[in-house]
Protein backbone atom coordinates (compact mmCIF):
# COMPACT_ATOMS: atom_id res chain seq x y z
CA UNK A 1 0.00 0.00 0.00
CA UNK A 2 1.23 3.46 -1.08
CA UNK A 3 0.60 6.14 0.96
CA UNK A 4 1.28 9.92 0.04
CA UNK A 5 0.54 13.32 1.81
CA UNK A 6 -0.17 16.19 0.07
CA UNK A 7 -0.43 20.32 0.98
CA UNK A 8 -2.14 23.15 -0.84
CA UNK A 9 1.11 23.61 -2.26
CA UNK A 10 2.11 21.12 -4.77
CA UNK A 11 5.90 21.11 -4.12
CA UNK A 12 4.97 20.52 -0.21
CA UNK A 13 4.04 16.93 -0.58
CA UNK A 14 5.67 13.35 0.37
CA UNK A 15 4.50 10.43 -2.24
CA UNK A 16 7.15 7.61 -1.31
CA UNK A 17 5.89 5.80 1.64
CA UNK A 18 5.09 2.21 1.97
CA UNK A 19 3.52 -0.74 4.33
CA UNK A 20 3.32 -4.36 3.48
CA UNK A 21 3.93 -7.66 3.64
CA UNK A 22 6.32 -10.19 2.49
CA UNK A 23 6.70 -14.32 3.47
CA UNK A 24 10.10 -13.10 5.66
CA UNK A 25 8.51 -10.10 7.04
CA UNK A 26 8.38 -9.45 10.73
CA UNK A 27 6.53 -7.61 13.07
CA UNK A 28 9.49 -5.67 14.18
CA UNK A 29 12.47 -4.19 12.23
CA UNK A 30 14.29 -7.12 9.48
CA UNK A 31 15.92 -6.60 6.30
CA UNK A 32 12.64 -5.90 4.35
CA UNK A 33 12.08 -2.58 6.19
CA UNK A 34 13.54 0.59 3.78
CA UNK A 35 15.53 3.77 5.74
CA UNK A 36 14.51 7.19 3.85
CA UNK A 37 16.25 10.78 4.76
CA UNK A 38 14.45 12.90 6.54
CA UNK A 39 12.44 15.56 4.87
CA UNK A 40 14.24 19.11 4.18
CA UNK A 41 12.32 21.63 5.47
CA UNK A 42 9.23 22.70 3.60
CA UNK A 43 8.43 18.84 2.60
CA UNK A 44 5.26 16.69 4.78
CA UNK A 45 7.27 13.82 5.36
CA UNK A 46 4.96 10.36 5.49
CA UNK A 47 6.99 7.85 7.95
CA UNK A 48 5.30 4.53 8.92
CA UNK A 49 6.02 2.26 11.61
CA UNK A 50 6.84 -1.48 12.50
CA UNK A 51 3.35 -3.25 12.17
CA UNK A 52 1.45 -5.21 15.09
CA UNK A 53 -1.24 -7.29 15.88
CA UNK A 54 -2.73 -4.84 17.98
CA UNK A 55 -0.36 -5.98 20.95
CA UNK A 56 2.86 -3.65 20.83
CA UNK A 57 4.18 -0.94 23.19
CA UNK A 58 3.01 2.52 20.92
CA UNK A 59 3.91 4.40 24.36
CA UNK A 60 4.79 8.49 23.11
CA UNK A 61 7.41 10.36 24.23
CA UNK A 62 8.64 13.98 23.81
CA UNK A 63 11.11 14.59 20.73
CA UNK A 64 11.76 18.00 20.11
CA UNK A 65 9.39 19.49 21.76
CA UNK A 66 6.31 17.29 19.37
CA UNK A 67 4.65 13.78 20.69
CA UNK A 68 6.63 11.44 18.57
CA UNK A 69 6.01 7.63 18.33
CA UNK A 70 8.31 5.99 20.77
CA UNK A 71 9.79 3.38 17.89
CA UNK A 72 11.80 3.46 14.89
CA UNK A 73 10.36 4.80 11.41
CA UNK A 74 10.68 3.84 7.64
CA UNK A 75 10.00 4.86 4.48
CA UNK A 76 9.00 1.21 4.18
CA UNK A 77 7.25 -0.49 6.54
CA UNK A 78 7.28 -4.98 5.58
CA UNK A 79 5.58 -7.09 8.07
CA UNK A 80 4.52 -10.74 8.10
CA UNK A 81 1.64 -12.34 5.74
CA UNK A 82 -1.67 -10.67 6.77
CA UNK A 83 -3.47 -13.87 8.30
CA UNK A 84 -5.73 -11.77 10.36
CA UNK A 85 -4.71 -8.14 10.87
CA UNK A 86 -1.94 -6.38 11.04
CA UNK A 87 -1.91 -2.32 12.02
CA UNK A 88 1.25 0.20 11.04
CA UNK A 89 1.68 3.35 12.70
CA UNK A 90 1.98 6.42 10.64
CA UNK A 91 3.03 9.80 11.17
CA UNK A 92 2.65 13.09 9.55
CA UNK A 93 4.87 16.05 10.00
CA UNK A 94 4.34 19.21 8.84
CA UNK A 95 6.38 22.38 7.86
CA UNK A 96 6.20 25.34 9.75
CA UNK A 97 3.39 27.22 9.38
CA UNK A 98 1.35 24.45 7.95
CA UNK A 99 -1.99 23.19 9.76
CA UNK A 100 -3.55 20.57 7.46
CA UNK A 101 -2.77 17.85 4.85
CA UNK A 102 -4.51 15.22 3.08
CA UNK A 103 -3.78 11.95 3.15
CA UNK A 104 -3.97 9.34 -0.11
CA UNK A 105 -2.92 6.07 -0.76
CA UNK A 106 -2.80 3.35 -3.83
CA UNK A 107 -4.62 -0.05 -3.04
CA UNK A 108 -2.93 -1.33 -6.46
CA UNK A 109 -1.10 -3.96 -4.66
CA UNK A 110 -3.85 -5.19 -2.19
CA UNK A 111 -5.22 -8.55 -2.52
CA UNK A 112 -9.29 -8.79 -3.41
CA UNK A 113 -10.17 -10.60 -0.10
CA UNK A 114 -8.24 -8.06 2.46
CA UNK A 115 -9.46 -4.27 3.44
CA UNK A 116 -8.01 -1.49 4.75
CA UNK A 117 -8.76 1.53 6.86
CA UNK A 118 -7.39 4.78 8.60
CA UNK A 119 -7.79 5.30 11.69
CA UNK A 120 -7.09 8.27 13.69
CA UNK A 121 -8.56 10.55 11.09
CA UNK A 122 -10.63 13.46 12.30
CA UNK A 123 -14.00 12.28 10.79
CA UNK A 124 -13.22 8.64 12.18
CA UNK A 125 -12.43 5.60 10.33
CA UNK A 126 -11.97 5.90 6.46
CA UNK A 127 -12.28 2.52 4.43
CA UNK A 128 -9.51 3.00 2.09
CA UNK A 129 -11.49 0.95 -0.54
CA UNK A 130 -14.12 3.10 -0.77
CA UNK A 131 -12.26 6.85 -0.31
CA UNK A 132 -9.20 7.81 -1.69
CA UNK A 133 -7.89 9.88 0.91
CA UNK A 134 -8.31 11.53 3.94
CA UNK A 135 -7.89 14.94 5.57
CA UNK A 136 -5.49 15.55 8.80
CA UNK A 137 -5.19 18.41 10.66
CA UNK A 138 -1.81 19.04 12.22
CA UNK A 139 -2.37 20.10 16.64
CA UNK A 140 1.21 18.78 16.40
CA UNK A 141 2.78 15.73 13.95
CA UNK A 142 -0.30 13.94 12.82
CA UNK A 143 -0.59 10.49 14.01
CA UNK A 144 -3.19 7.73 12.38
CA UNK A 145 -3.22 3.90 11.74
CA UNK A 146 -3.46 2.13 8.80
CA UNK A 147 -4.81 -1.55 9.64
CA UNK A 148 -5.11 -4.49 7.05
CA UNK A 149 -6.64 -7.55 7.30
CA UNK A 150 -9.35 -10.55 6.91
CA UNK A 151 -12.78 -8.12 7.59
CA UNK A 152 -13.81 -10.99 9.97
CA UNK A 153 -10.90 -9.79 11.93
CA UNK A 154 -11.58 -6.03 11.82
CA UNK A 155 -14.25 -5.68 13.90
CA UNK A 156 -11.58 -5.08 17.22
CA UNK A 157 -10.37 -1.21 15.59
CA UNK A 158 -13.42 -0.80 13.84
CA UNK A 159 -15.89 -0.61 16.92
CA UNK A 160 -15.95 2.18 19.01
CA UNK A 161 -13.86 2.25 22.19
CA UNK A 162 -15.15 0.52 25.21
CA UNK A 163 -18.05 -0.62 24.24
CA UNK A 164 -19.65 -3.82 26.80
CA UNK A 165 -19.57 -6.04 23.44
CA UNK A 166 -15.90 -5.92 23.03
CA UNK A 167 -15.17 -5.30 26.61
CA UNK A 168 -14.27 -8.17 29.38
CA UNK A 169 -13.27 -8.72 32.67
CA UNK A 170 -12.23 -12.57 33.58
CA UNK A 171 -12.84 -13.69 36.09
CA UNK A 172 -15.69 -12.56 37.19
CA UNK A 173 -16.32 -13.17 39.92
CA UNK A 174 -12.40 -13.21 40.94
CA UNK A 175 -9.58 -13.49 41.23
CA UNK A 176 -7.58 -16.05 39.42
CA UNK A 177 -5.58 -18.36 41.37
CA UNK A 178 -2.68 -15.62 41.13
CA UNK A 179 -4.81 -13.26 42.73
CA UNK A 180 -5.60 -11.02 39.40
CA UNK A 181 -8.44 -9.75 37.98
CA UNK A 182 -8.22 -8.77 33.75
CA UNK A 183 -9.78 -6.29 32.32
CA UNK A 184 -9.68 -6.73 28.24
CA UNK A 185 -11.19 -4.03 26.19
CA UNK A 186 -10.59 -2.31 22.45
CA UNK A 187 -9.22 0.93 21.29
CA UNK A 188 -9.76 1.86 17.62
CA UNK A 189 -6.30 4.21 18.07
CA UNK A 190 -3.58 4.32 20.58
CA UNK A 191 -4.87 6.19 23.87
CA UNK A 192 -4.15 6.74 27.03
CA UNK A 193 -6.67 4.70 29.51
CA UNK A 194 -7.50 5.14 33.37
CA UNK A 195 -9.12 2.22 35.62
CA UNK A 196 -11.08 3.45 38.43
CA UNK A 197 -12.10 0.64 41.34
CA UNK A 198 -15.05 1.56 43.53
CA UNK A 199 -16.59 0.07 46.46
CA UNK A 200 -20.75 0.06 46.36
CA UNK A 201 -20.44 3.09 48.47
CA UNK A 202 -18.57 5.04 46.28
CA UNK A 203 -15.47 5.20 47.41
CA UNK A 204 -12.27 5.10 45.14
CA UNK A 205 -10.28 2.32 46.10
CA UNK A 206 -7.71 1.69 43.21
CA UNK A 207 -6.83 3.80 40.10
CA UNK A 208 -4.37 2.46 37.49
CA UNK A 209 -3.22 4.48 34.25
CA UNK A 210 -1.87 2.67 31.06
CA UNK A 211 -1.11 3.99 27.47
CA UNK A 212 -3.46 1.52 25.29
CA UNK A 213 -2.39 0.53 22.10
CA UNK A 214 -4.48 0.32 18.88
CA UNK A 215 -6.97 -3.46 18.76
CA UNK A 216 -7.29 -5.30 21.74
CA UNK A 217 -5.54 -4.24 25.00
CA UNK A 218 -5.66 -5.66 28.85
CA UNK A 219 -4.88 -3.93 32.17
CA UNK A 220 -4.16 -6.94 35.03
CA UNK A 221 -5.64 -5.39 38.65
CA UNK A 222 -4.36 -7.29 41.25
CA UNK A 223 -7.53 -7.30 43.50
CA UNK A 224 -5.45 -4.69 46.08
CA UNK A 225 -6.34 -1.17 47.24
CA UNK A 226 -4.27 2.20 47.34
CA UNK A 227 -2.47 0.77 49.77
CA UNK A 228 -1.99 -2.70 48.21
CA UNK A 229 -4.09 -4.18 50.52
CA UNK A 230 -6.70 -7.29 49.39
CA UNK A 231 -9.97 -6.30 49.39
CA UNK A 232 -12.49 -8.34 50.73
CA UNK A 233 -15.11 -10.10 49.08
CA UNK A 234 -18.14 -7.81 47.85
CA UNK A 235 -19.42 -6.07 44.46
CA UNK A 236 -17.49 -3.55 43.14
CA UNK A 237 -18.06 -0.99 40.41
CA UNK A 238 -15.13 -0.22 37.57
CA UNK A 239 -14.52 2.80 35.67
CA UNK A 240 -12.72 2.22 32.06
CA UNK A 241 -12.17 5.72 30.18
CA UNK A 242 -9.98 6.81 27.14
CA UNK A 243 -10.42 9.81 25.09
CA UNK A 244 -13.71 10.80 26.66
CA UNK A 245 -15.39 7.69 26.22
CA UNK A 246 -16.36 5.62 29.35
CA UNK A 247 -17.50 2.47 30.47
CA UNK A 248 -19.10 2.04 33.83
CA UNK A 249 -19.86 -1.97 35.01
CA UNK A 250 -19.56 -4.13 37.90
CA UNK A 251 -17.40 -7.04 39.15
CA UNK A 252 -17.61 -9.25 42.05
CA UNK A 253 -15.00 -10.16 44.51
CA UNK A 254 -14.81 -13.85 46.62
CA UNK A 255 -12.57 -15.13 48.58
Amino acid sequence: VRIMAYSGVSEIRDEYSFVGSAPGGLEGEDQNDVWKAPGMLGDTPVWVGEPSAGNADNATMKQGGNEQLAMKYYGASIGPPVKTALAWPVVVTPPPGMQAATLKWDLGGLPSGLEAYVLGAPGGPVNMRSASAANLVFASPAQVTVVVGLPEYLGAYLSAPLTKDMTFVYPNPGPDAAGNITFKYNLPTAADVSLKIFDVGGRLVREQKTSGTVGPNTIVWDGTNKSGQKLGSGVYIYILESGGNKLVDKLAIVR
